[in-house]
């Protein structure tokens, strides 16, 4: 066989066959992270929220168990249903309750990136969010304040201090408030001296409007959002080809090609935040496969070279991302999903003495990045991603060892396969 076809053969790792066992249960398994992550982070409470609306409560009477499974177990599920759809969910846990505050106190509120209070007994904290049933009108941010502040005078908590404030966004049509809450004594030295801090009386609390006089309240948490809205992230870790060797090549073919299966990937992106869940911006992803082979080669015109022959192989993807968030409550850690459309391309070079052959080919693939990171600091993340790319390349660019170009043009049916798997550590830095 010609060297230069030879070798374009191993280049293109013999022609391996699109389709897997593998490829296919990767992609049903990239289909079932993208569905488990909608449904955790923000519908999990569904199915707890009608579990508790349709257990009976205890009662001392005689039941007729029977009618109860017909006529009565409608009207639990109808009234359950009604309960779930109109209110948010309220989550709370207080260990430290103080007596109930007299209708006249104050109650002042630090925002979420202010810091919390010294010197105050902390009461507990209290969750309010999306129950997946909750209406709009029943999520604005107002409303789900007055929830935390009435909780609150209950337990004598002077002071809220929200940890967490996620607005209406792709996943839900509520504000998704977290706070912990504390009792101070002289609540006149945090409402005079210090920052980010809005009082709340019982008046501006019963009688605001949209626009009333509460809605400072609103603006100011609002516009205390993260101090940053770039990101760049790099990542690097193992990474493998996914196909079938072409059952065309002999033995000692078919073993340096597994040697060309897997090896180092890595990646750099930066992103934009549009809001704090979802970001735009661009990525490059790369999978070095390598190899080193000592051996002698012979050319058509019947010289041949003994030495190394050297292989390298880039499968690469560069184009724009869309990001999606998913802070945790407590802010110190985040999952994220990342969806791409782009170029992908392949790139190999063979090397023998000095002397070099290239194969060069590009299409039109798609990236799609789960992971989940902890906070380093503020503004540093740390952890760990799974990226999957998918593309195939017909057409190529071969330069073969005495500088001549050719374009090399596959049936579609033969065309390169270019998909990847890889699984790597690294760090974002949040600016």
């Amino acid at each position: 066989m010609p060297l230069h076809r030879k070798l374009l053969i191993l280049q293109r790792e013999m022609s391996m066959k699109k389709s897997s066992y593998l490829e296919s249960v990767l992609i049903c398994f990239h289909e079932f992270l993208t569905a488990s992550f909608s449904l955790c982070f923000h519908r999990s409470s569904v199915i707890m929220d009608l579990h508790y609306a349709l257990k009976p409560a205890k009662t001392e009477e005689k039941t007729d168990h029977n009618n109860f499974h017909g006529k009565n177990q409608n009207r639990f599920l109808f009234a359950g249903l009604l309960m779930v759809g109109c209110s948010p969910k309220v989550g709370v846990n207080f260990t430290n309750p103080y007596p109930m505050l007299e209708p006249d106190d104050e109650v002042v509120v630090i925002e979420r990136y202010a810091p919390a209070p010294e010197n105050a007994d902390k009461i507990g904290s209290i969750k309010v969010g999306d129950t997946g049933f909750t209406l709009e009108k029943n999520g604005t941010f107002e409303k789900v304040m007055n929830i935390i502040d009435s909780r609150s005078r209950e337990v004598g908590g002077n002071v809220i201090k929200i940890t967490d404030h996620r607005a209406p966004d792709f996943f839900s049509t509520v504000h998704r408030v977290n706070a912990d809450l504390y009792h101070i004594d002289n609540i006149m030295d945090l409402k005079y001296n210090s920052s980010g801090v809005i009082v709340r009386t019982p008046w501006n609390v019963m009688n605001q409007s949209d626009r009333g006089s509460g809605y400072g309240v609103v603006q100011a948490v609002a516009e205390n959002e993260p101090d940053w809205n770039w990101s760049i992230s790099a990542d690097v870790g193992y990474g493998r080809r996914l196909g079938k060797i072409s059952t065309d090549l002999d033995a000692s073919e078919r073993a340096l090609v597994k040697h060309l299966m897997s090896g180092v990937s890595y990646n750099l992106q930066t992103l934009y935040y549009i809001n704090s869940k979802i970001g735009l911006g661009l990525r490059y992803n790369n999978l070095r496969l390598s190899n080193e082979e000592y051996g002698t080669l012979s050319f058509e015109n019947g010289h041949s070279e003994t030495g190394t022959l050297g292989m390298k192989i880039d499968l690469w993807y560069a184009g724009p991302v869309m990001s999606f968030r998913f802070p945790s409550d407590d802010g110190n850690s985040m999952a994220f999903i990342e969806y791409g459309l782009g170029l992908t391309g392949y790139s190999g070079k063979n090397s023998i003495n000095g002397k070099y052959e290239k194969t060069i080919g590009t299409d039109v693939g798609y990236l799609f990045n789960a992971g989940y990171h902890l906070s380093v600091t503020e503004h540093l993340t740390a952890g760990v991603s799974v990226s999957l790319t998918f593309g195939s390349v017909r057409d190529f660019k071969y330069t073969d060892f005495n500088g001549n170009e050719t374009t090399v043009n596959l049936e579609v049916e033969n065309s390169e396969n270019i998909n990847t798997f890889s699984i790597g550590l690294g760090l974002r830095w949040l600016f």
